[in-house]
């Protein structure tokens, strides 16, 4: 989960993701993302993590106003959502599917008020044809990035 870093202390880490999801007793873990003022705290894979951290990166590197990211891999979709400088959202979903994945996409433009008309949305990785097609059809342009 994403923490504005003036509410981030690493004795909160723990109680902040955990009112979130739920924990256990695994480690919780932080990195710092200075550009977007945010602090990533997380368990679990450091795979799936390096993920984010470099959709993160790309982020800066899209000129457009509204950027919108997303990845496919392994049953999930990771999304993430900026306006100029500022993170709006970084989420991971359970999307076994492409029609449930496109859910998420569609769900994310909605939630934040991006017109898919106006918005190219890139995908970190590769993806199949036949996705982008179908999301070409709603957004100004599909991308690999």
């Amino acid at each position: 989960t994403l923490v504005p870093e003036d509410l981030f202390s690493d004795s909160s880490a723990r109680e902040i993701l955990s009112s979130v999801e739920k924990i256990g007793e695994k480690p919780v873990k932080h990195i710092e993302l200075p550009h977007y003022k945010a602090v990533l705290v997380y368990t679990g894979e450091e795979d799936r993590v390096s993920v984010l951290v470099s959709i993160i990166e790309e982020l800066n590197q899209i000129s457009h106003y509204n950027k919108l990211i997303a990845h496919l891999e392994d049953g999930y979709i990771d999304i993430a959502v900026a306006t100029g400088e500022k993170l709006l959202m970084l989420k991971t979903f359970k999307a076994s599917d492409p029609v449930t994945a496109q859910y998420f996409i569609f769900a994310s433009t909605k939630e934040f008020q991006l017109n898919p008309e106006l918005t190219t949305i890139y995908f970190h990785g590769e993806v199949s044809e036949s996705v982008k097609d179908d999301l070409f059809r709603y957004f100004a342009s599909v991308e690999n990035i």
